[in-house]
């Protein structure tokens, strides 16, 4: 619908816009003429051919209608309804329009009423009077897909988001997830089209809806597209056309049309000005005489309207109408076949009780702005203006029974608004400040069931699936929330601390007193760079961060000392000195707690003798080891003995190779019993060690000495190193 071409033409003009952004900042929070709500104009006519694919239920038309409507009442915007009058064009896109009302018309009338917005009755058509209350600043904007808007002299349009449109397909609209989310639209304004890639004046677009074709004649000039049209447009053609349509009388309208016809095949001729980008000197010869229809010219031009016509004073709109609970029930209960009670609540929870709030919450608001002389929309004493339903009629009962029951705004709302509960920044808003609130629905509840009649009985499909589900299905099945039960809302911060300001600091103070203790939580130390607890931490410059060193492994010598055989060497007998073994890991482990376990058994018994030596014809085994021998009959009977190692008769063993000595060795060696043995360690080096029973160390000793290849004769010398 409108002028082919002409959007992609002011494309780059388009500002891609959440629609609650725009209505909460550009129309509450700017707070133009003390509405607190962007009012936005809609032609009725192009939701009833939208409305005409309905095919759902009963009354189809009217159920999109009445869904479309519950969309829009959750986006906080201010609509106006504008319906097609009596002289519009009996001509439009080459058909017949008769003067008659749509058929639509009464329903769509009741429902745009019990939702609390406002409608008006244009004189002509819907477009020409959305474009001249745009113009004038009795609306915001108009939500339309029709460029026509422009065409007639409007100054902003919400291109409509719906992503089904045809037009909309090709350039879907998303938002910074890059998602069609149906909650983005794009904004044009008419101020943005003096950029130098559009150049369009309102003369230039009636030229190139004249040019190109529109709604009252589709072909317009047989070879001129938007392109050639939009050249035309720029070199002032249109201008000058619009002027001449707006000030001479029809026959000096028709004087002028011969000469501006002749300029324009001159310039599509030569291309004098450069605009075209080539010569059209074929499109030139074929211009017709009767180009361009006079009729058509003064529909764009001076359209028929409320300002056309002297109705202007007519025009009252106070944005006051209240949104009216009981008369939604009512009509669900009268058009659809779902209107039953607890069918219709169901269904009021999720389409109708968010944006209800919002409706409360700036009530609320409205109330306590001081420009705002109106008072509160529902009190005791108001009358039913003329487009209020009469008397008996759901709305004015629930009126009723709000006046009755005190609820004003800002009651109500601390009846619904229990706390809030969350905060976001959402993508669908444009990263706006919104609260969760959890709201109590009881007293919507109660405003809903009012206007119940209960005129249709239960519904069939109900009664046949609560008796034939299995219990398989009840157990999947999550049942329906209780419709009392407590529900959660996103809205828009600047709406609720304006209306319920004591809400929202009780809210940040918790949220503070939550970030502090957070804050003040000990934080996880940060190792340092030191070695052992001797090392002093080294403190880093924040402003120069010094680069970390690998923390060294720990050295398994400091844990577990390793000894190892050495030279023979002259030394004291009495100097004590420790072996390095070269042995690690497990076997080094061993022969430490062999020596450990020796060294602290004689020194806590206190059975050292001096040390004695008893080579007997030959050195010493080892540099570091000497014979030490015990006395059994001077020695105290202890409780436990050891038997140092088993003889031949109990475990024989194969005589192995002798050991390979570092030092000098000596013949057989002489002892003076089977209780000599030799020891090899840091503690118990020249002392002499007692019989003692410790059923772990023969078998250690027993080990070593089997992988060392040692005899295993009784009268032998062990040595463990």
């Amino acid at each position: 619908m409108g002028v082919p071409g002409l959007w992609d033409l002011l494309r780059p003009a388009g500002e891609r816009r959440s629609l609650a952004n725009l209505a909460i900042v550009d129309g509450f929070e700017n707070n133009v003429k003390g509405f607190r709500g962007l009012r936005i104009g809609i032609d009725a006519s192009i939701w009833f051919y939208h409305a005409a694919y309905g095919r759902e239920g009963e009354n189809p038309e009217l159920r999109t209608l009445f869904f479309r409507c519950s969309r829009l009442l959750g986006i906080p915007l201010l609509p106006l309804f504008v319906f097609d009058g009596p002289k519009r064009p009996s001509i439009k896109r080459n058909k017949k329009i008769s003067g008659k009302a749509h058929w639509l018309t009464d329903g769509m009338k009741n429902i745009i009423e019990a939702f609390g917005f406002e409608w008006h009755l244009a004189p002509g058509e819907a477009e020409a009077e959305l474009a001249f209350l745009n113009r004038t600043g009795v609306i915001d904007a108009v939500l339309s897909d029709d460029v026509d808007t422009f065409v007639f002299g409007g100054k902003m349009v919400v291109r409509n988001p719906n992503g089904s449109l045809s037009g909309n397909r090709p350039h879907a609209t998303s938002g910074s997830s890059s998602k069609d989310d149906g909650n983005h639209a794009v904004i044009f304004r008419a101020s943005e089209f003096s950029k130098p890639e559009i150049d369009l004046t309102h003369g230039g677009l009636i030229l190139i809806a004249l040019l190109s074709g529109g709604d009252y004649h589709q072909a317009g000039l047989s070879g001129c597209g938007p392109k050639v049209a939009h050249g035309l447009a720029k070199c002032g053609f249109g201008d000058s056309l619009l002027s001449a349509a707006r000030t001479l009388s029809r026959e000096g309208l028709q004087e002028f049309l011969v000469t501006w016809k002749q300029d324009l095949a001159e310039e599509l001729r030569t291309n004098s000005r450069g605009i075209l980008g080539r010569k059209l000197g074929s499109l030139s010869k074929a211009i017709p005489e009767e180009f361009p229809d006079i009729d058509i010219l003064m529909s764009y031009a001076n359209p028929i309207t409320s300002e056309t016509e002297g109705k202007v004073h007519r025009i009252k709109l106070n944005w006051e109408r209240p949104l009216d609970l009981g008369r939604i029930a009512h009509i669900c209960e009268l058009y659809f076949e779902w209107g039953v009670r607890h069918v219709i609540i169901k269904r009021f929870r999720t389409v109708i009780w968010p944006a209800a709030v919002f409706r409360f919450l700036r009530e609320s608001v409205l109330e306590k702005d001081p420009q705002n002389a109106n008072g509160p929309y529902l009190s005791a004493t108001a009358q039913p203006s003329e487009s209020q339903p009469p008397s008996s009629s759901p709305a004015t009962s629930t009126a009723a029974s709000l006046s009755h029951l005190q609820i004003g705004s800002s009651s109500i709302c601390q009846q619904l608004i229990l706390k809030i509960r969350l905060s976001r920044n959402h993508d669908s808003t444009d990263g706006l400040l919104e609260y969760r609130l959890e709201v109590s629905p009881e007293r919507l509840v109660a405003l809903a069931t009012a206007g119940i009649k209960d005129i249709r009985p239960p519904l069939i499909a109900d009664i046949c699936s609560s008796d034939d589900t299995s219990d398989s299905d009840k157990r999947t099945k999550k049942p329906p929330p209780d419709p009392s039960s407590n529900l959660r809302v996103w809205v828009a911060a600047s709406i609720v601390r304006t209306a319920m300001p004591s809400l929202v600091d009780s809210y940040e103070e918790g949220a503070k007193r939550k970030a502090s203790k957070k804050s003040t939580r000990a934080k996880p130390m940060i190792r340092s760079e030191a070695i052992d607890e001797g090392t002093p931490t080294i403190q880093e410059d924040p402003e120069e961060p010094q680069k970390r060193e690998p923390r060294p492994r720990p050295n398994l010598k400091t844990f577990y000392p390793v000894t190892k055989p050495e030279e023979h060497t002259s030394k004291s007998p009495d100097v004590h000195h420790r072996d390095d073994r070269l042995t690690s890991g497990g076997r080094s482990k061993i022969l430490s707690l062999i020596d450990n376990l020796a060294a602290t058994d004689t020194s806590q018994r206190g059975m050292v003798s001096p040390p004695t030596t008893a080579n007997k014809g030959g050195s010493s085994i080892t540099g570091k080891s000497t014979r030490q021998t015990v006395d059994k009959e001077k020695q105290p009977q202890l409780p436990y003995k050891v038997p140092v190692h088993p003889g031949p008769a109990t475990r024989p063993t194969p005589a192995p190779k002798p050991p390979q000595l570092r030092g000098p060795t000596s013949g057989p060696q002489d002892t003076t019993s089977n209780d000599i043995i030799e020891i090899s360690s840091d503690s118990d080096e020249g002392q002499l060690v007692p019989n003692r029973t410790k059923p772990m160390v023969a078998p250690l000793l027993i080990a070593r000495s089997r992988r060392r290849g040692q005899s295993q004769a009784p009268d032998d010398i062990i040595d463990l190193t």
